[in-house]
């Protein structure tokens, strides 16, 4: 509100002063100008002009009304002496009419609105442009839930001031379809690709460790449990899998001509565990521990199998390699009487398809080399 005073001197004994109040506009034409006057003799008039009315306005009321935001000029004439007196008043207001923007999603439709004076209505139809429209429940929620099927839709949004905009959308494509996972080497359980699906994806993992949400689709081992689920959801439809887990042993070192085993760094599920070296005949003999003994010595395979704590199961055959690898490299010169052996693996390591061990080198020439 803006209060503004004026005097105009026509004469010693007459004199018009007005002062001014006005109300900004908050929609498109309503501010207001009131323009209460003294002094003078006679009935006041008042005109006021302005680049935004198409005509001067003159009128015995001293109150302007439906204004849009402008520069307005004010008169005040003394109907009995003709004394005057002018001021200017500026009408605020950024009023624009409401514009809006939808997301269709594949259940729900949300929407954006720019512009216009609020409290907002929105409303929906499925008959076109025109309508009928019928207002959301509530009234006032920006968001349409519960869209079924794949439909055209208009959505309406009428602002305060009685303004109002339509835009359309088609609702029901990209649905979500499916998911894909993987358990890495590294201890993380990560959704690998999503098919289908529209905007923000919500990833839950579910197990007797408990309930763990995700933005990113990754959960470390640490949230990992029996049970487990994973849930991948749109905020319209959800798809939920059950995770298997295969525990797997990347350490294996068997030492054949002893018949003893160790084995260990184990990922991929969840512990303890319990190592087992079951023969197809014979006495399962088990560790918690990983470390194995009186298994059946120069034995052409063992075959080994870890449990972890919820029931999961992995196996595998580790084969005795009797031949090792010898290099190609030629003698540094002719005194030079060492040999170099090499395997596919460094050390015990490599888990089921890892190398066995010892190797036991044996001269059968003695001859040197020419």
């Amino acid at each position: 509100m803006v209060i503004a005073s004026f005097i105009a001197l026509t004469s010693l004994c007459a004199q018009v002063s007005f002062t001014y109040q006005v109300t900004d506009a908050t929609c498109s034409s309503t501010g207001s100008i009131s323009i209460p006057a003294s002094g003078g003799t006679g009935t006041f008039s008042y005109h006021l002009e302005s680049t935004c009315l198409a005509l001067p306005l003159v009128q015995q009321v001293p109150v302007f009304n439906n204004l849009a935001p402008c520069q307005y000029t004010i008169t005040v004439t003394d109907g009995a002496n003709g004394a005057s007196a002018t001021q200017t008043a500026m009408v605020g207001g950024n009023y624009s009419s409401p514009s809006l923007s939808l997301f269709c999603g594949s259940c729900a439709i949300e929407t954006a609105v720019t512009g216009g004076q609020g409290p907002f209505v929105y409303a929906i139809s499925s008959n076109g442009l025109t309508g009928p429209f019928v207002n959301n429940s509530p009234a006032s929620s920006p968001i349409f839930s519960n869209i079924q099927g794949t439909t055209s839709y208009w959505i309406k949004v009428t602002d305060a001031c009685g303004n109002f905009t339509v835009e359309t959308c088609q609702t029901g494509e990209g649905s979500l379809e499916d998911f894909t996972y993987e358990v890495g080497l590294d201890g993380q359980l990560s959704v690998t690709s999503v098919t289908g699906g529209t905007g923000s994806l919500q990833y839950t993992l579910n197990s007797t460790a408990g309930n763990f949400n995700s933005t990113t689709g990754i959960f470390p081992q640490g949230q990992w449990g029996c049970n487990m689920t994973l849930t991948v959801g749109d905020g319209c439809t959800g798809i939920t899998k059950n995770i298997s887990l295969r525990p797997i042993v990347q350490s294996i070192c068997a030492n054949f001509a002893e018949g003893t085993a160790t084995l260990g760094s184990v990922v991929n599920g969840i512990p303890p565990y319990i190592f087992n070296y079951y023969p197809p005949t014979g006495t399962t003999i088990s560790s918690t521990t990983g470390i194995l003994s009186g298994l059946p010595i120069n034995a052409n395979y063992y075959a080994f199998q870890v449990i972890d704590a919820c029931g999961n199961v992995s196996e595998g055959i580790y084969k005795q390699k009797k031949y090792p690898l010898f290099d190609d490299e030629p003698p540094i010169n002719c005194t030079d009487n060492s040999i170099s052996l090499f395997t596919p693996e460094e050390g015990c390591g490599g888990g089921f398809d890892a190398d066995s061990w010892p190797f036991i080198v044996t001269c059968l020439s003695c001859n040197p080399v020419e």
